[in-house]
């Protein structure tokens, strides 16, 4: 009876053990793999002539953050609107412009960067003429953090 109950113990521990490391272990890929797809954004001003959007690409494609840049315009929002919405599809008809602008999305070169880092990067590119705005997730940004010493990844609450 001893034995049974010490046996019994003995593997309710191990079992304990492997839920939290399995758990441990997919959280710590999901975050990892939220961290190497975060998307920005960067809306452009309207009828923004084309050598001020070229000097915003080529600023863009020279950034060592980001890893590729993909340029929206507004015929192309506008059809990714209709596709993604299309209950919505009576709004957009009753409006005689299109009311989407021309974008660059772009996403990050590497998931270790610093939250100071991508923020900054972020206002840098704000701040630029032509750019209008950025989307991002900034609680996101602000909570992750990834410790290149220990290849620990943080998600502060």
């Amino acid at each position: 009876m001893r034995n049974t109950f010490s046996i019994t113990i003995i593997c309710l521990s191990f079992l304990i053990f492997g839920v939290f490391l399995s758990l441990s272990n997919n959280l710590f890929y999901t975050a990892k793999e939220l961290s190497k797809n975060m998307l920005i954004i960067f809306f452009l001003e309207k009828d923004l002539p084309e050598e001020q959007r070229n000097s915003i690409e080529k600023r863009l494609n020279e950034s060592s953050l980001v890893n590729n840049v993909h340029y929206i315009s507004t015929g192309q929002a506008l059809k990714r609107f209709q596709q993604n919405f299309p209950e919505l599809q009576g709004i957009i008809e009753n409006i005689e412009i299109n009311p989407f602008p021309a974008s660059f999305e772009t996403n990050l070169a590497e998931e270790n960067l610093s939250p100071e880092t991508i923020l900054r990067f972020i206002q840098v590119m704000k701040d630029m003429e032509g750019i209008e705005d950025a989307q991002f997730n900034r609680d996101w940004v602000e909570r992750m953090q990834w410790d290149i010493g220990t290849g620990i990844f943080f998600y502060h609450l």
